[in-house]
């Protein structure tokens, strides 16, 4: 079993190194990141841009009906 649990953390690291690698650091005194996501073209982007405004709306309306809370000055910040 505790081979099985070793083979198992190796492969979950190599797919972290191989997916989860879009956050780079700034600083490592700050211990802040940053995120570079890339388009193809002008199309892709401005699609990207009307789906975050469209869940920035969405969201909103959630709020006035539920408790929880998203940062939506944050995701327009981004899409800014």
């Amino acid at each position: 079993m505790k081979t099985n649990e070793i083979k198992n953390l190796a492969y979950l690291k190599k797919l972290a190194d191989r997916y989860l690698s879009t956050l780079k650091p700034i600083d490592s005194t700050l211990e802040t990141n940053a995120a570079q996501i890339k388009f193809v073209n002008y199309y892709e982007l401005g699609c990207f841009i009307t789906n975050m405004l469209k869940m920035c709306i969405l969201t909103l309306d959630q709020e006035t009906h539920n408790n929880q809370s998203i940062n939506v000055s944050l995701i327009l910040e981004k899409v800014l």
